[in-house]
């Protein structure tokens, strides 16, 4: 026979955690920043010289000026620390805003591709007006602009992210990692067609982007989904949070844990003997804790449910 105490732990967010958010948002200002200047420059310059890669890249960077708009809001959100309404925090918006750069992204990608499989007829008419010789090597130098300019984001947004274990900046990242790709997919098709004269070439150059965009958002997004299910962590984190605990007198029945946007959440089910003091169950709950929080870099909630074994006399 036995009887259980709850106890819960709720860590507050550290004034590391408040800098790594203050670094996503600054990080996410510049992409937002660069973004809006990138569809413009090759928005416009691909309807001018008619460049179908061109605008399926600037379609690109278009959704990725989205992304960065959802990854400001919800890191705005997410750092807020847990209160009465919201026990377990604010970090699942971080959850839902990967999702919507998910959403985004395929169904961007699969309206580019469309686009540029099936362009509008008058598309071959204005193209008629300009010198291939001159608007194909433009052209691929704005999406090759777009390169280099994806790729710094790509570096300095990972930097933050992987430091702060945030999921919809580590999406975000990736996003301006496939815009990267597709500018250089833009590029070699745009090339192709000027170089060797193949003229479908840059419209399958669009419809390539379109699906290396949509593959982007599938694999961000199922992650998220299954986070927003309520999936635990992959059993590796499990044990070595489990190979963390080291404690006399008590034995684990359970554990658990689950992700909440960068921060994880704990639940572990112990069993101590009856014949222990509360004094000692007491010591040991925040000797676990301790423990765990060492192993557990943005540790959210600590919830330790305890079991005492009572000996009856027979």
């Amino acid at each position: 026979m036995g009887h259980s105490h709850s106890h819960e732990h709720s860590h507050r967010h550290s004034h590391k955690a408040h800098t790594t958010s203050a670094e996503g948002l600054r990080v996410t200002t510049i992409g937002l920043v660069l973004n809006i200047l990138l569809t413009l420059i090759k928005g416009i310059g691909g309807y001018i010289l008619s460049s179908a890669s061109l605008i399926a890249d600037a379609g690109h960077s278009l959704s990725d000026l989205l992304g960065d708009s959802i990854t400001i809001f919800t890191l705005s959100f997410s750092s807020r620390s847990p209160s009465n309404n919201f026990p377990n925090g604010f970090g699942r918006i971080e959850t839902i805003g990967s999702l919507g750069v998910s959403l985004m992204l395929t169904l961007g990608g699969v309206t580019i591709s469309w686009s540029a499989l099936f362009p509008h007829s008058n598309r071959h008419g204005h193209h008629d007006h300009h010198d291939p010789d001159f608007s194909s090597p433009f052209a691929a130098s704005l999406a090759l602009l777009g390169v280099l300019s994806k790729v710094y984001l790509y570096v300095i947004t990972t930097k933050v992210a992987k430091a702060s274990k945030s999921p919809v900046l580590l999406a975000n990242a990736y996003h301006h990692l496939s815009d990267a790709m597709s500018s250089v997919v833009a590029s070699l098709a745009i090339v192709l067609g000027w170089v060797l004269g193949v003229e479908w070439g840059d419209s399958v150059g669009g419809a390539i982007v379109g699906v290396m965009i949509i593959k982007s958002g599938l694999e961000i997004g199922w992650p998220a989904l299954l986070e927003l299910c309520g999936k635990g962590v992959d059993e590796e984190t499990l044990n070595e949070i489990k190979d963390a605990i080291k404690v006399k007198n008590a034995s684990i029945r359970k554990i658990s844990a689950e992700r909440s946007g960068s921060s994880m959440i704990v639940n572990v089910d112990l069993r101590v003997d009856g014949e222990t003091a509360i004094s000692q169950v007491g010591e040991i709950r925040e000797t676990i804790r301790k423990q765990i929080s060492d192993q557990v870099e943005n540790l959210l909630i600590c919830r330790i449910e305890t079991y005492e074994d009572v000996k009856k006399d027979i």
